[in-house]
């Protein structure tokens, strides 16, 4: 008994040295219990989800938008959370499109919203090829991305870009079902798409999952550039009431010239009820191509659409179908 009683004390001993051993071997730099689930996978069974400011890049809580992406959904929020971008650019180690959809209870709301910003004084790239997809897909509410590298800026210092040429897509939009997508706000950043050509989809779509129309409320896009595309905004909202309402579409740019031009429609929205479309520069497209150029098409089922003081100028095509608005 006395030997069973040594040899049971042993292994005991040598399993805790190989415990304590194993865990003297996990990484210290930037490591933190709460943000590596690599490390501790149940971690985000059990988080109440993410709130507070995290930082994506080298020596930050992330390394990568998947990753915080990735994280993001899985736990979801439990108060305001802010992404600030470090690098200088977003392309290696990011799988495109990058999806933003929280589905458990923690879901964004108008306190516990989610921002994406550059650090301070960082001007940043997000970059990828996407074929028919975009860089990034939004399926939650209350989502911002604010391209200003300063505290309530209005530099743009954030970059986003499909650098593919085959029906791309920056941002999109997605509502699902009847249930609407609110309170979306794009400022201060600059997108670039891939293609200007007609097989070239909007820089920002609006629509439901399957591109069909879609159900949205409270959307924001102002003092944003916007380069390179067939349309630049695109809301297809479905013909019901109130939807669409609080959008808001002011101070963007759409005048590139050259290869960078706009070359079918600056802004179109269908389905909308209650809008303003007000101080934006829409011009300089060249569409030899293209058989309709719109400054800015109201479509069907569009009310109450207020279009003010924006400045439309220089619209070119070999076409007879020219509009401003």
């Amino acid at each position: 008994m006395k030997n069973s009683g040594s040899l049971y004390l042993k292994s005991v001993l040598l399993v805790f040295l190989f415990t304590v051993s194993s865990f003297a071997e996990l990484p210290t730099e930037n490591f933190s219990l709460k943000n590596n689930s690599e490390y501790f996978p149940f971690q985000s069974v059990t988080s109440a989800g993410l709130s507070g400011d995290y930082v994506i890049g080298t020596g930050g809580n992330y390394l990568t938008l998947k990753l915080a992406i990735s994280d993001l959904n899985t736990q979801g929020v439990s108060g305001p959370v802010r992404f600030l971008l470090k690098n200088s650019a977003f392309n290696s180690g990011e799988t495109f499109p990058l999806v933003i959809n929280i589905t458990n209870a923690n879901l964004p709301s108008s306190v516990n919203t989610i921002t994406f910003k550059p650090y301070t004084g960082t001007t940043v790239r997000v970059y990828g090829s996407s074929a028919s997809k975009e860089i990034f897909q939004i399926k939650n509410s209350f989502v911002t991305f604010d391209g200003s590298n300063s505290a309530n800026g209005t530099t743009r210092d954030l970059t986003i870009e499909n650098t593919n040429s085959t029906g791309p897509i920056v941002v999109g939009i997605y509502s699902s079902g009847s249930t609407p997508v609110t309170d979306i706000t794009f400022k201060n950043c600059n997108f670039i798409n891939g293609s200007s050509l007609q097989n070239a989809n909007p820089i920002l779509l609006f629509s439901n999952t399957n591109w069909t129309s879609g159900y949205f409320n409270n959307i924001t896009i102002t003092n944003n550039n916007f380069k390179k595309s067939y349309v630049a905004i695109n809301i297809n909202g479905s013909d019901a009431v109130n939807n669409g309402s609080g959008t808001l579409i002011s101070g963007n740019d759409m005048n590139s010239l050259g290869t960078d031009c706009i070359t079918g429609t600056g802004i179109y929205v269908q389905g909308v009820n209650d809008a303003d479309i007000t101080q934006n520069y829409i011009g300089n497209f060249n569409a030899s191509v293209i058989s309709s150029v719109n400054g800015i098409n109201i479509a069907s089922t569009s009310n109450n659409i207020n279009v003010s003081n924006n400045v439309i100028y220089n619209i070119t095509s070999n076409w007879t179908s020219i509009n401003t608005v």
